[in-house]
């Protein structure tokens, strides 16, 4: 029974990993895009776009999660862009 437990355990596992990816890794100072999940009532999701951007990335923290800032001297928006992101919802410039 234990080993019909383990065989099955690695089945399980070998099938995970192949619908899964491996997350992307990133440098500090890094160009990255922004998944953009937010739309106003009335405009078309079809014709948005599903990025914005250029950040960077300005700090590295642990389970593969990032602070992304607007890029020195570029602003995107009136204020000033900080945020933490994990690395499914960003992808390089």
């Amino acid at each position: 029974a234990l080993e019909a437990t383990n065989k099955l355990k690695e089945y399980n596992k070998s099938c995970y990993d192949a619908r899964h990816r491996k997350p992307t890794t990133y440098k500090t100072g890094d160009f990255v895009l922004i998944r953009d999940g937010h739309s106003k009532i009335g405009g078309s999701k079809k014709l948005k776009s599903k990025y914005k951007g250029p950040y960077q990335i300005t700090k590295i923290l642990n389970n593969n999660r990032y602070v992304v800032t607007d890029i020195p001297g570029f602003n995107v928006t009136s204020k000033p862009y900080n945020s933490i992101l994990s690395s499914d919802k960003i992808k390089p410039w």
